[in-house]
């Protein structure tokens, strides 16, 4: 320890020498008051000095004891933070992603609060002010991305997953927010055997701030690259939306489509509707038209076969339509709507979340034109880029050849539960796959009638 460097070795010499002195001074019979505590303070510096660095967990437990941190449980105590939330979430603008908005999550603990336990958890600056919101959900029934007593984001669970969802933080409190949260996940250690933090945007500091905790706290960290989003940079004229397309096939198809139904439907309309009332009226009959479209292409069953999904969607409809950033553009050929298109416009993106049309008019390429017109309000909005939710569905990729990236973050205290966990997912996925390939086929054979 001496030899350490050259400072602490001059420290220790000049401790060593004030002791000689002492004994010196006190065999002649001085005072040695002042050398006694002159020693005292020096090997106090070398003390400080020569202390054992704290290790990682040891870091993360003192800086999450400067917040107070707590975890809502309840329906009732998310409702009861909706104020605070969405002060911090104004306080962030970084964040642009609705699916982080209390109305959204509010909306989710609402519909799937028995399917698990809430655990959202707050972290608080020592004046009480709301710093950092962590909304999570412990499964305790299997589901498609998590399984049974996983801890995820909520909505990560079910088809109703959001996406881009990170720590609600600022972007300086996000080391302090991460491991305030692994902290709070380490006393909740007997209730998960894994944590699955899916469809983080790739860009965010908040990402790699989670990765550091989770590894700093002893459990084995894993990302992965997860569904990423297909973005449409907008320009700034309505008119000049079709021509900003990546493919010039889908330009001319788009174009073809459009004189198609003008020379044939004079009498169509496109409307934009912001009214939550009149929105709530128009979604039974897109919900209808979802789930005809798919039967009809041979894709999986539409998601809001499922009551849950249903109540999910009327929820989160009402909220965000309410909130002003939900809309609803319908095509009308004569007196009633065959197509709709819903899209949120937040924070300069419009995020496109579904369309649905009338078989009969699939000739005018309604979904296309349906996503057109939604770009186009987004752009007189003040919008610069529109976003699919994921980059599933081949048609995605003429629109645009900009992707964001997403990863998903993994972690447990064991080794061999990550192992199980992939092995598991690996194989559902290769049965959905062989599912849906199955499925496709048998849309495409002919019957025995079409002979």
């Amino acid at each position: 320890m001496r030899d350490a460097t050259p400072d602490m070795k001059a420290l220790y010499e000049q401790r060593e020498a004030l002791n000689r002195r002492v004994g010196e001074v006190k065999a002649r019979g001085g005072s040695v008051a002042e050398l006694i505590e002159e020693s005292r303070a020096l090997s106090a510096t070398i003390s400080a000095l020569t202390a054992p660095t704290p290790t990682a967990g040891q870091q993360i437990a003192e800086a999450a004891a400067a917040f107070s941190v707590s975890v809502l449980t309840s329906v009732s105590e998310v409702d009861a933070l909706r104020d605070e939330w969405r002060t911090l979430l104004l306080s962030v603008p970084t964040i642009a992603s609705p699916f982080m908005t209390w109305e959204w999550m509010m909306s989710w603990y609402e519909t799937y609060e028995g399917h698990g336990s809430i655990r959202c958890i707050t972290v608080r600056a020592s004046d009480g002010r709301l710093v950092g919101i962590v909304p999570l959900f412990l499964s305790l029934r299997p589901d498609r991305t998590l399984g049974k007593r996983e801890i995820g984001f909520a909505s990560n669970y079910s088809c109703s997953s959001g996406f881009d969802l990170v720590m609600l933080c600022a972007s300086d409190d996000c080391g302090k927010v991460s491991d305030a949260m692994v902290q709070c996940l380490a006393s909740m250690r007997d209730e998960w055997r894994c944590v699955k933090l899916l469809r983080m945007p790739a860009d965010s500091r908040g990402v790699w701030e989670v990765v550091r905790s989770l590894a700093c706290s002893g459990c084995l960290t894993l990302t992965r690259a997860s569904l990423a989003t297909p973005v449409v940079p907008l320009p700034k004229a309505p008119g000049n939306v079709v021509g900003s397309f990546s493919s010039r096939k889908l330009k001319r198809n788009i174009r073809q489509a459009q004189r198609r139904l003008d020379n044939e439907q004079p009498q169509h309309r496109f409307t934009c509707i912001t009214a939550p009332d009149e929105i709530m009226g128009h979604l039974d009959e897109c919900v209808r038209l979802n789930i005809r479209g798919r039967a009809a292409a041979g894709l999986p069953p539409s998601r809001l076969l499922n009551a849950d999904e249903r109540a999910f969607l009327e929820r989160s409809t009402r909220r965000l339509a309410e909130a002003g950033w939900l809309k609803l553009v319908t095509l009308s050929i004569g007196p009633r709507p065959v197509g709709f298109g819903l899209f949120i416009i937040y924070r300069g993106h419009v995020h496109l979340l579904s369309t649905a049309w009338a078989r009969e008019y699939a000739r005018y390429s309604p979904s296309h034109l349906l996503l057109v017109e939604a770009m186009c309000q987004g752009v007189r909005e003040g919008a610069v880029g529109a976003s699919f939710l994921d980059a599933g569905g081949h048609y995605k990729a003429h629109y645009t050849r900009m992707i964001r990236p997403r990863l998903d973050v993994i972690a447990a205290p064991r080794r061999h539960s990550v192992t199980q966990l992939l092995l598991r997912e690996t194989g559902a996925a290769a049965l959905r796959s062989l599912s849906s390939k199955l499925r496709r086929s048998r849309a495409r054979a002919p019957s025995m009638s079409d002979k």
